[in-house]
């Protein structure tokens, strides 16, 4: 449903960054297209059935309290290496950009595997006309991510990326790999960053019950496995990222040894400069 310009009352395509007849800005693409209100209502019905299936098992109180931490404590973390870190805080000019950006601009070969192939055709699916512009990370309760993308985990400040961010259930690559031939998404599946919670219940009070704690969470909300067996919220991210978009970087315990001491104070004595958080684990 296109959406219309606030300046020349025509109207604007919602795959497009700004009015095609005036130039002004108008919403990022992915939040004009997950705010949709049929989507919006789709995952309303979504979250109230879960909700009403919690509390047939006496789960409630539980799926309302992990909706609240993910509501007040869920922030999207990338997943890269250590080089990529280090690249990023040696200058706040250091921008990270797209899959898409950086074979453009001749920074990087596309793979020639199978996976790579399916990338191109989700993004088609899930962020049409806009998929160079986004960057992607998961939603996380403990500041980390998948490990197999990176022993070292950004996570972004929420005011520098809640009012171009939004969610879809799951690895969207791996959805459409499960599901060949859809064309569109079903509705209920995306959410805009204030319906995060939602989303995540809709998902996830499946797997909360009596007795379930907060302690249990983080590992709910984002499953760490080897290979395919992780399971997270995807999260898109419009627009450029730079160090000053990241509140925290954590190392995760794997990170290679070659990354000696002096890597590791070098990058906490930059990170501090900027006041942004540095934990090793």
């Amino acid at each position: 449903m296109p959406q219309q310009c606030q300046e020349c009352s025509l109207e604007i395509p919602v795959y497009v960054g700004s009015c095609p007849h005036c130039a002004r800005p108008s919403l990022f693409p992915n939040v004009t297209d997950a705010g949709q209100p049929e989507k919006r209502q789709a995952l309303a019905g979504r979250y109230q059935q879960a909700c009403s299936e919690a509390s047939s098992r006496g789960a409630g109180g539980e799926v309302h309290a992990f909706a609240e931490q993910v509501e007040q404590n869920a922030k999207v973390c990338i997943a890269r290496y250590a080089w990529e870190v280090k690249r990023l805080v040696a200058s706040e000019h250091h921008v990270y950009g797209s899959f898409y950006q950086e074979v453009d601009a001749g920074l990087r070969l596309p793979e020639e595997n199978s996976w790579d192939s399916l990338r191109k055709v989700a993004d088609q699916i899930v962020l049409p006309h806009y998929q160079k512009e986004i960057r992607f990370g998961c939603l996380s309760l403990n500041n980390a991510g998948p490990g197999k993308y990176g022993e070292a985990f950004l996570a972004l400040e929420k005011k520098m990326i809640e009012h171009r961010t939004t969610l879809f259930e799951t690895n969207s690559a791996r959805y459409i790999g499960d599901n060949p031939g859809l064309k569109e998404l079903p509705p209920g599946m995306q959410a805009v960053w204030e319906d995060r919670a939602r989303l995540a219940v809709a998902k996830l009070a499946v797997y909360i019950g009596v007795g379930t704690t907060a302690g249990d969470f983080p590992a709910i909300l984002l499953k760490d496995a080897p290979h395919d067996g992780d399971e997270y919220i995807e999260a898109h991210v419009y627009g450029s990222i730079t160090i000053r978009t990241v509140g925290q970087v954590t190392f995760s315990s794997v990170v290679k040894k070659e990354h000696t001491r002096v890597f590791f104070r070098n990058i906490k004595r930059k990170l501090k400069i900027m006041n942004i958080v540095m934990e090793q684990r």
